[in-house]
C-alpha cells in the first residue's frame, strides 16, 4: 500500500469505525431570488413556536402591621417594592381569579384573634395586558375573591400592593401576634 499526501488509509479491525477528514463542511448557500436579479427582493420564511407556560403567583414572605391603641386595629400595606404578582404565561385565555384567606392570629398566653377580624384590600392593580377587577375582603375566614383578570389572549403580569387590617378584641393584651395569609390563583 502506498501513502499519498492528503489521504489517510488504514486497515480497520473488525467492527471498527473509520473517521475521515475530507475538509471543511461547505458553507450554507444562499438561494438566489427567482428572477436572479440582485435588485429583486427575496423572501425568507421564518418559523417559531410560542409554547404554553404556567400561571403563577408571588407574594412577600412577611409583612408587619402597625397597631393603633385608639382604634384597637393593626393596619399596614405590603412593601411597594415587593407587591403581590400574578404572572400568566399560558399564552391562551388570560382569565384567572386570585383569592386570599388567613389563619387566626396567635400570641403566647393570649386569646386567638379570628380571621373574621381581618380585612384585605388589594388597592389599584397594574397589568400589562387585558383588564383586572379588584375586590375587597372583609372576612378572611374562607378563601375570598380579591382579584380577577378578564379573558383575553397572550400573556400578562399583574401586580398590586394590598393593605390589611386586623381588629383586636378588647380581651386581647399586649403581645406579638402572628398569622398566615395565603394568596392563591386559579384559571377561570
Amino acid at each position: 500500500m502506498r501513502f499519498k499526501p492528503g489521504r489517510c488509509l488504514a486497515m480497520p479491525a473488525a467492527g471498527a469505525i473509520i473517521f475521515a477528514l475530507l475538509g471543511p463542511a461547505p458553507a450554507a448557500q444562499a438561494v438566489p431570488c427567482p428572477s436572479g436579479s440582485p435588485s429583486t427582493p427575496c423572501d425568507t420564511t421564518v418559523t417559531f413556536e410560542v409554547t404554553a407556560g404556567a400561571l403563577g403567583m408571588t407574594a412577600p414572605s412577611s409583612v408587619t402591621l402597625t397597631y393603633n391603641n385608639t382604634t384597637r386595629q393593626a393596619t399596614g400595606s405590603w412593601p411597594a417594592g415587593d407587591p403581590v404578582t400574578v404572572t400568566d404565561n399560558r399564552n391562551s385565555n388570560l382569565a384567572w381569579q386570585a383569592t386570599v384567606v388567613s389563619t387566626a392570629f396567635t400570641a403566647s398566653g393570649q386569646l386567638d384573634i379570628a380571621p373574621s377580624q381581618a380585612s384585605y384590600s388589594p388597592g389599584t392593580p397594574s397589568t400589562n395586558n387585558g383588564s383586572v377587577t379588584p375586590h375587597d375582603s372583609t372576612n378572611m375566614t374562607a378563601a375570598t375573591l380579591i382579584m380577577e383578570h378578564a379573558s383575553g389572549a397572550g400573556s400578562s403580569t399583574t401586580t398590586w400592593v394590598p393593605t390589611m387590617s386586623v381588629n383586636v378584641p378588647i380581651q386581647n393584651g399586649a403581645a406579638i401576634y402572628t398569622g398566615t395569609v395565603t394568596h392563591s390563583v386559579t384559571a377561570a
